[in-house]
């Protein structure tokens, strides 16, 4: 997703939310308040009138609405014919009404509704002419206008209802409620609309329209007659009382729909229009759309269902004996459809609106099934075969939008199973409380079951999706992220408390472990083993040192599925990290069992806390707890920023582990930090053994030889979203993606026969070094990358990698590990560093310190574009330094796995 759509879908979601809540909160206290002075005869005559209405709306939209959000390349003059089609059906809808409002009344048995109809009347034109231009500021993101005209509707209806009752006119009050509501948003719209009837005719994109709104309007048709037959059968065996009783029982569930589904819907129809054409990208955001609907949405639908006997008393009083039940079925359904019409908007942003009409056209056959066959006796029956009816055409909904996206079960149930079980344990728990607290009053009650089923909600989050709840919610809505981030850090201070008491109480218990045999092997990255290309060749040359020591058991150490597959694959057992937060007690339990003989920790750049304190404490305490078990056990290769986190875990480990610190300064601040000497060593991925590339490689490969054939020098340049700011989207580096555009087109300007290599070392999905090379090569002038810049659309694997550094010129990276593999294979570099890192991996081969950029200063006019003029001049006695010093860096590398002891 680019970043303006992004800031724009953030801001639309913003205001789509605030006019959510706020309007439709005031509309429930408004109707909170009117259902204690209306009666049900009065409510259920009503919601006749709101019936017709609802079914003249959707006539007078003709699909249209939806028609013109998703029409790309659309003119002012496309608007119009959509706009008089559909402000004709309107006008021709209250034509009807006004003449026919007396048999239309006796058709829905509600003959006392026929003079609320002839006022009604009045309602279509207006919401059919303001919805065009709603549909316009949809289709621009411009939700802001939107929350504007429905807060002003709101107030204004709102009001005009309570007077209305409070006067005695009964059902009258909701009937003017809606009238005042389409008169103000009508005006509001219309003064700020970007476009007005007259500026011209064109059918040119009428055609395209039409096809799609016919599919959109067949749908919505359908889609009204599944929900509305309920209303209708109710009053036709119940009566119009009735009919206000499960108007009541439903305002909570719609009122929940609309306050917590339509914001994150709306927007995300409009979204996923943008990106139609990138099914990857849709594809993600749909997975995270539901993950954050089914922990959020979803578990509010259940709660509310779980409450309903107690709300529904407390909000509308006792007299709507038999609204309860209604609320619990219908919330409990809501749960699931609030999640489901992520699946309407995903198959409409790819223009498939037959699949849409073909999902309500099975809800209404599924409805009229039920209905008609299910026996039912009182409006509680109807409600749960409604619900059924409804429920049973989830697996279809889900299965189009599965089926379009490419996404496996799998995927959609590691979505939903967090949120709907911790719901649903919840549910189940205030069910069975509930018979025990009937000695409380309803208030104290509903407090009492409110209180244990968030509380419940809340645990089962934590421990069914942990931290990745919140990330979510922060990516979606960037508002929630200092919330999150106090959570967070609230979480991992309780979380390093409750490991270092675990730690401490287990120091004083641990013994060595007899008869130990084989070698466990822990990688930086515990989820995925290889995470990045760094992680994978420290990991390769691991492997192969470990193979070389004979038929000894062989455990790696993996606390993800991914981990446990790749380690099958190697031939390896499995030794499950971390154990959660009683990571140090089951550490010990498993080490017991395992009982290795040595245990290998690849420190990399994950100890020093600078990343995660809670991964770095927990390596420290495997690292303890294993030397005081009695295996050999090794940091290797690691290296400490200038301000490395946890000091007091430092110097209590161990003095049997043996630290392997992979550069001089690294080294230095070690020995200061643990009063210990270390053991100076150097990364482990210097020796990785280069394997000839393949597929992506092989392509970078070829496209290498034949620029230095047409006399250029090939330069690598590697650029990643952590450079300017941590733990950031690739927007945080926009501008050395600016800086580094000029640099090229200025070096191009100059004639200094320079190609460039744009190289990915990594593929994470925010920060990964893919999305801002992608970035970059967009800003490029076409004639530049097409002449001498090409861009790698994958990061090869990290043997193939440095067997490429080999045949280059130079490399300008921002990756530690793509710079040693270049130094490793003879190559200069120059490094854009990042948390103090690389001044030790320079000093290896006494490069310059010049070489060794600060991002944020590459940012000034002129400074990169000289850097790399200089950095090109140098190569020669660059490289001639790098290949003099390379066999004393093989050398100290191979120390990692040597037995001399600290």
């Amino acid at each position: 997703m680019s970043e303006s759509i992004k800031r724009r879908a953030t801001r639309a979601f913003g205001w789509s939310l605030m006019q959510s809540w706020v309007v439709k909160a005031f509309a429930l206290l408004v109707f909170f308040l009117l259902s204690r002075l209306l009666s049900p005869a009065d409510l259920g005559t009503a919601q006749v009138v709101t019936l017709v209405l609802a079914l003249l709306g959707v006539l007078g939209e003709f699909g249209f609405h939806s028609a013109l959000v998703q029409q790309r390349g659309l003119r002012a003059v496309d608007v119009t014919l959509p706009f008089a089609v559909s402000v004709g059906i309107a006008l021709l809808g209250s034509t009807t009404l006004l003449l026919l409002a007396e048999p239309i009344a006796r058709v829905l048995d509600a003959p006392q509704a026929a003079p609320l109809l002839r006022l009604a009347a009045l309602i279509p034109p207006l919401t059919a002419s303001s919805g065009i231009v709603v549909a316009l500021y949809r289709r621009e993101l411009d939700f802001a206008s939107i929350a504007r005209a429905g807060l002003a509707a709101g107030l204004c209806g709102g009001l005009t209802a309570l007077a209305l009752a409070w006067m005695g006119l009964g059902a009258m009050a909701l009937v003017g409620q809606a009238l005042v509501s389409a008169l103000v948003t009508a005006v509001m719209v219309w003064h700020r609309s970007p476009w007005h009837p007259g500026v011209g005719v064109s059918g040119e994109k009428f055609p395209s329209l039409l096809r799609f709104s016919s599919f959109a309007f067949a749908s919505a048709l359908v889609d009204f007659v599944s929900l509305r037959m309920l209303d209708v059968l109710i009053v036709g065996r119940f009566g119009v009382a009735m009919l206000g009783v499960y108007t009541v029982g439903a305002k909570l569930y719609l009122t929940l729909l609309e306050l917590l589904g339509s914001a994150l819907i709306e927007v995300s129809a409009s979204m996923m229009a943008r990106l139609r054409g990138d099914v990857e990208r849709v594809r993600r955001a749909y997975l995270r759309l539901v993950f954050v609907g089914a922990c959020t949405t979803s578990v509010l639908f259940a709660g509310m269902s779980a409450l309903a006997p107690e709300l529904c008393e407390l909000l509308f009083g006792p007299k709507w004996v038999g609204a309860a039940e209604v609320t619990r079925l219908l919330c409990l359904l809501g749960a699931v459809q609030v999640v489901q019409f992520y699946n309407g908007a995903t198959l409409m942003a790819h223009g498939r609106s037959h699949q849409v009409l073909l999902i309500n056209l099975a809800k209404l056959g599924s409805a009229a099934l039920a209905l008609g066959v299910l026996p039912a006796q009182s409006v509680r029956d109807l409600a749960l075969a409604f619900v059924l009816s409804q429920l049973a055409v989830t697996p279809l909904s889900f299965g189009l939008a599965m089926r379009l996206l490419g996404l496996r079960l799998r995927e959609l149930l590691s979505a939903l199973w967090p949120g709907w079980l911790a719901a649903l344990i919840a549910w189940a728990s205030v069910a069975g409380a509930r018979p025990l607290l009937n000695g409380q009053a309803g208030y104290w009650q509903w407090l009492l079951l409110a209180t244990l089923y968030f509380a419940l909600v809340l645990g089962g989050l934590g421990l069914f999706a942990g931290r990745r709840v919140w990330i979510e919610i922060e990516d979606l809505w960037p508002k929630a992220g200092l919330l999150a981030m106090r959570l967070s850090r609230a979480r991992s201070r309780l979380h390093l408390g409750l490991l270092w008491l675990q730690w401490w109480l287990l120091r004083a218990w641990v013994r060595p472990v007899g008869d130990q045999r084989g070698l466990l092997l822990v990688s930086a990255d515990t989820d995925g083993l290889r995470g990045s290309r760094g992680d994978e060749a420290m990991l390769e040359v691991c492997l192969s040192q470990a193979r070389r020591q004979g038929g000894a058991p062989l455990y790696l150490g993996c606390s993800d599925p991914v981990a446990e597959g790749i380690a099958e694959v190697e031939g390896s057992l499995v030794f499950p990290l971390w154990g959660g937060w009683l990571m140090p007690l089951r550490t010990w339990r498993r080490l017991r069992v395992a009982a290795p003989a040595q245990v290998w920790l690849l420190g990399a750049d994950v100890l020093d806390g600078a990343y995660s304190p809670v991964m770095s404490l927990r390596m420290l305490i495997l690292a303890d707890l294993s030397a005081r078990c009695g295996a050999q056990t090794r940091l290797l290769g690691f290296s400490l920023n200038a301000q490395p986190a946890l000091v007091r875990a430092w110097r209590n480990l161990d003095s049997h582990v043996r630290a392997c610190v992979r550069d001089p300064v690294s080294l230095e601040r070690y020995r200061q930090l643990s009063g210990r000497p270390g053991q100076a060593v150097a990364d482990l991925a210097f020796l990785l053994e280069p394997r000839e590339p393949r597929g992506a490689g092989r392509a970078a490969l070829d496209w290498v030889r034949a620029r230095q054939l047409a006399g250029d020098q090939v330069l690598v340049l590697n650029l990643h979203g952590l450079l300017l700011a941590r733990e950031t989207g690739p927007e945080a580096v926009e501008p050395l993606i600016d800086a580094t555009v000029a640099a090229l087109h200025e070096l191009s300007r100059r004639k200094l026969s320079i190609s460039w290599l744009l190289l990915p070392h990594d593929d994470r999905p925010v920060v990964g070094d893919l999305v801002v090379l992608a970035r970059l090569a967009q800003r490029l002038q076409p004639e530049l990358l097409a002449g001498c810049c090409y861009s790698c659309q994958e990061a090869p694997p990290a043997a193939e990698v440095k067997a490429l550094m080999a045949q280059v010129d130079g490399v300008v990276s921002g990756r530690m590990h793509l710079a040693i593999a270049a130094l490793g294979a003879g190559t200069p570099v120059q490094v854009l560093t990042y948390q103090g890192k690389f001044e030790g991996l320079l000093h290896w081969f006494d490069l310059p310190a010049r070489f060794a950029l600060r991002p944020e200063t590459l940012t000034e006019p002129g400074v990169f574009c000289q850097a790399i003029e200089d950095f090109v001049a140098a190569l020669p006695e660059l490289r001639q330094q790098v290949r003099r010093a390379l066999p004393a860096v093989n050398a100290a590398a191979a120390r990692n796995f040597s037995e001399v002891s600290e």
